[in-house]
């Protein structure tokens, strides 16, 4: 996201974006922690704020709906699972082996 963003604007666009509207972030964090049923939209007009209804259950359905998407799959998280597939499967291998060489020596044993 912070890559996106860099690309797209400049410093200064980035934060007048952030510190214009801050209030409304504020105004989020409040309704949020007062357990109000609903959460601010701003509005076309200046400093006219509309409830829209907010619903816990069709939002977790909305988040496990995503829970499988590319999108969710930054380049990070990309590399990180190739990364840990190749390790699992050195050890995967390793195990294998070792196996493989303590059934050899049972059966010279014998």
């Amino acid at each position: 996201m912070k890559h996106g963003l860099k690309k797209d604007y400049t410093d200064k666009e980035i934060m007048d974006l952030l510190l214009k509207n801050l209030s409304f972030t504020d105004l989020l964090i409040k309704q949020h922690m007062s357990g109000r049923e609903q959460i601010p939209r701003l509005t076309a007009e200046k400093d006219q704020i509309v409830y829209a209804p907010r619903n816990e259950a069709s939002y977790r359905e909305f988040v496990k709906s995503t829970y499988f998407s590319k999108d969710q799959e930054d380049p990070f998280s990309h590399f990180y699972i190739k990364e840990s597939g190749k390790i699992e499967r050195l050890h995967k291998t390793y195990d294998e082996h070792q196996t493989k060489y303590k059934d050899l020596i049972d059966k010279s044993g014998q």
